[in-house]
């Protein structure tokens, strides 16, 4: 069965589908006309940490992938491309992010499509989606990165051996080419109050829940690390000042729309963020200072934002 191809598919027949649907690495989800799961198959499974078992009988909406756009606009209680497929009759394709099981955010790729019961009326849709390849090569560079040493074993970024041999690079091709890239340096908000209240373990899973966000959202050309404590950065290769600042607020969003779930329950982690891009005459002292005092901008301002020059 060509899931994309067909304008609308019958439900009956898709939901006897299970064990070629459980086959494919794509993310497969089917609901009735109320947005109640039928069907999540074993790609949804490995893409968003939650099992079949866990989410049957539940609504797509209620407290499970949470997409977002872009903007960090909820979908699922707004422009859900699922009820817009339902409405239309029509494939809806989309760019969005939702929530793993483990609470960061995931960059997908997503199409919906109607189903209909054996009198031709629209029944439900079915949503099948895909992690963005942009994180996936990310991920692939910081597996290699790894077998270097380079890389910080509590969150699996770069260390800042790694993120310092990455920036004397970044300098050298400045000035052989004249390229320009930006630095990126972030601190986790309140990081103090939640390793003192909830304790380090619950620290450490907020360091890990930044980092996969920096993973799964970064360009793959960019490299994220950990600077040290708290603090990270990211390299931004051949960037100008307004997809900068598109990128570190893509960041802060994300953060802010996700939840870390720790025994106590789910505790709210966002960042403060300073951006600056590389000037004649800088050195990796100056640059990262820079984006250090930007940061520290955004914390005096009221934390939680983006600071950028």
């Amino acid at each position: 069965m060509d899931l994309t191809a067909q304008a609308t598919i019958d439900i009956e027949t898709f939901l006897a589908s299970r064990t070629l649907l459980d086959a494919l690495v794509e993310g497969v989800y089917c609901t009735d006309k109320e947005r109640k799961i039928l069907l999540w198959n074993n790609g949804a499974e490995q893409i968003t940490g939650f099992s079949a078992s866990e989410v049957a009988g539940s609504h797509c909406w209620n407290n499970i992938l949470q997409h977002v756009d872009a903007e960090g606009r909820s979908l699922c209680h707004g422009a859900c491309p699922l009820v817009r497929s339902m409405r239309t009759g029509e494939n809806v394709v989309a760019e969005v992010f939702l929530t793993h099981k483990m609470g960061h955010r995931l960059p997908v790729v997503i199409r919906t499509i109607p189903l209909r019961d054996r009198n031709g009326t629209i029944a439900g849709a079915v949503e099948i989606f895909a992690a963005s390849s942009s994180g996936e090569a990310l991920h692939l560079r910081l597996k290699e990165l790894e077998q270097q040493s380079l890389i910080d074993p509590l969150t699996g970024l770069l260390n800042r051996r790694g993120l310092e041999k990455n920036l004397r690079a970044e300098f050298e091709r400045k000035k052989r080419f004249g390229s320009n890239f930006g630095v990126t340096f972030l601190d986790i908000d309140n990081f103090k109050t939640i390793n003192d209240t909830h304790g380090h373990a619950v620290g450490d899973d907020a360091l890990r829940l930044v980092a996969r966000t920096l993973i799964g959202n970064s360009r793959p050309f960019d490299l994220p690390g950990r600077w040290g404590g708290d603090e990270m950065l990211v390299i931004n290769n051949s960037i100008d000042m307004a997809a900068l600042y598109k990128i570190a607020e893509r960041f802060r969003m994300l953060l802010h729309s996700s939840m870390l779930m720790s025994p106590a329950g789910p505790i709210p982690v966002t960042i403060s963020v300073g951006s600056t891009i590389v000037r004649d005459g800088d050195t990796m002292a100056t640059i990262i200072r820079r984006a250090d005092t930007l940061m520290y901008s955004s914390k005096k301002a009221g934390k939680n934002r983006v600071t950028i020059a």
